[in-house]
């Protein structure tokens, strides 16, 4: 190797400029449009509002469905002290 094969292989070693755009300034991410904020907040509530409905509903038939059992259990032990006393 001569002098002259170092010099070709530093001349290849530029670097190439990124042609890639840099990153968006923060401050229109940050940002955000006030009609856009109250919506997305409305939307949120209104969804947190329907899952909160749906487990009050579901509260609601699990309390009728132990009602009924327990209104069972109350006969069955109505006709047990029956049979016990006679």
């Amino acid at each position: 190797m001569g002098l002259f094969s170092r010099k070709k292989k530093e001349e290849e070693k530029v670097e190439i400029p990124s042609l890639a755009p840099s990153q968006p300034p923060k401050e229109a991410e940050e940002v955000p449009k006030e009609k856009e904020i109250e919506k997305t907040t409305m939307e949120n509530l209104r969804a947190k509002m329907e899952l909160v409905l749906t487990e009050l509903d579901s509260i609601r038939t699990k309390t009728d469905v132990l009602s009924q059992k327990i209104s069972k259990i109350e006969k069955m032990v109505e006709e047990i002290w029956k049979l016990a006393k006679s």
